[in-house]
């Protein structure tokens, strides 16, 4: 089995031109590190800015979604954990408003599975409905496959 993952950010209302550069020059190192990544298998192409696809399953035209699959838990948590991506979660808060739900999921899929925008919507409802299980969880409540 493979580890999906699935995670989510709302842009600020009042986000400027500059900030959405910076957040995008983050996210393009972000991407281009995890594709770099021997632990990386797949990411949905788009979905950082006004991708009309999210904007119609999330019925929301400031969201943006990543979604990925990777073959390990754990180089999945080092990945997310590492430098670049760290400063870009430091810094959150420039870009993005704060979401009341959790905005990152995880779960398990068989290889050469690649999940779709609707399966990480029923993952994240799952999530903040009835908390972490095996069908969706979180790095702190991480279930086994």
């Amino acid at each position: 089995m493979y580890l999906a993952q699935a995670n989510f950010a709302i842009w600020k209302e009042d986000v400027s031109a500059e900030s959405v550069k910076t957040f995008l020059d983050f996210a393009n190192q972000i991407m281009s590190s995890s594709m770099a990544n021997s632990a990386w298998v797949w990411s949905r192409p788009g979905s950082f800015f006004n991708d009309i696809s999210v904007v119609e399953v999330f019925a929301n035209s400031k969201i943006i979604l990543n979604v990925s699959v990777w073959k390990d838990f754990l180089s999945l948590k080092q990945f997310v954990y590492n430098d670049v991506h760290l400063k870009a979660m430091k810094n959150r808060h420039l870009w993005f408003d704060i979401v009341p739900d959790q905005a990152s999921v995880l779960w398990w899929v068989a290889p050469q599975h690649q999940p779709t925008l609707e399966e990480a919507q029923e993952k994240f409802q799952l999530l903040n409905h009835i908390g972490p299980s095996i069908e969706a969880f979180t790095f702190s409540n991480f279930y086994e496959s």
